[in-house]
């Protein structure tokens, strides 16, 4: 039902910390940044040591590229970025866990947004745009060689930075076996005859359904294995 929906419009939403945000997860540096409730990990968006010091160095060497942000030439830049950051801060905006606003929309455009759900998420083509610019303006200040150097210790700081949850992903997975429900014979050659998987109720996540909680990724990977499309 659409009024089931309306929560997650606000619940899991990106926070304005979010970039220097590394969340439950340890980071060098930077340590999880307080937020409004407890659905702010779905707006993930931590930029990562490497990345943030690049972008120190870069401003730091080479200040006129904040010129550049002020051109004609960056205006779709800013609109993706707007579209982006306003959709992932929810009708709900917050920075750290003081709330900005929390705006009273009309109910029509609440049923449209209800539709994003996890809208934190939806911050993340906003997210690669200033990666990339930062590169960007990174290669202004050096080039060939000290390019290629100064990005693989970008790199490396990266992978150390962020190592724990590197590490975290694998071992959430490695715990959780589809196996007593989708590997009998039955299901492996569903795909000969099917070439379409509806689960009903069709809800992600949801405790009720069969396969349980877990259930949306279960009969997705056996589509895939199957090369099934799913509802």
């Amino acid at each position: 039902p659409r009024s089931t929906l309306f929560p997650y419009t606000t619940l899991f939403r990106s926070n304005l910390l979010a970039l220097i945000d590394p969340s439950r997860y340890w980071a060098l540096l930077f340590k999880q940044q307080p937020t409004v409730g407890f659905g702010q990990y779905e707006g993930y968006n931590y930029l990562g040591l490497g990345v943030i010091l690049l972008a120190i160095v870069a401003v730091a060497r080479r200040p006129s590229a904040i010129r550049r942000l002020f051109t004609r030439s960056a205006i779709p830049a800013w609109f993706i970025f707007g579209v982006s950051l306003l959709l992932a801060l929810s009708t709900k905006a917050t920075v750290g866990s003081i709330v900005l606003y929390h705006l009273r929309v009309p109910e029509w455009l609440l049923n449209i947004l209800s539709s994003f759900r996890a809208s934190g998420r939806l911050f993340w083509p906003a997210y690669y745009l200033i990666m990339s610019g930062i590169i960007l303006a990174a290669s202004n200040i050096v080039r060939g060689r000290k390019l290629a150097l100064t990005l693989w210790i970008v790199l490396l700081l990266q992978l150390a930075d962020l190592e724990s949850l590197y590490s975290a992903v694998p071992a959430h997975w490695a715990l959780t076996s589809a196996s007593v429900f989708t590997d009998a014979p039955a299901w492996q050659i569903l795909g000969r005859n099917h070439r379409h998987l509806v689960v009903i109720p069709a809800w992600e996540c949801g405790g009720d359904q069969a396969a349980g909680p877990q259930g949306f990724w279960v009969f997705g990977k056996l589509a895939v294995q199957q090369q099934m499309t799913i509802n």
